[in-house]
């Protein structure tokens, strides 16, 4: 399984854990034409950009989301 699926379905289990579920939504998506800084992740509606994304990230990431909630 590709690091960004892994992180994707690590992210989306943090937001489930957390009773988040409502309030953040994990998707993928198509090109954003970074990927040589990548894995990525773009959290919105704040534009926030996330690069070369590894495991250990995916509270911090969950953190921000959560302050654009």
């Amino acid at each position: 399984m590709p690091a960004g699926t892994k992180i994707r379905e690590l992210l989306k289990e943090k937001v489930k854990q957390k009773g988040l579920s409502k309030q953040i939504r994990v998707s993928r998506s198509g090109c954003l034409d970074v990927c040589s800084e990548g894995p990525n992740v773009l959290v919105m509606p704040d534009n926030v950009w996330f690069k070369k994304v590894r495991i250990e990230d995916a509270d911090a990431i969950i953190q921000q989301a959560m302050g654009s909630v």
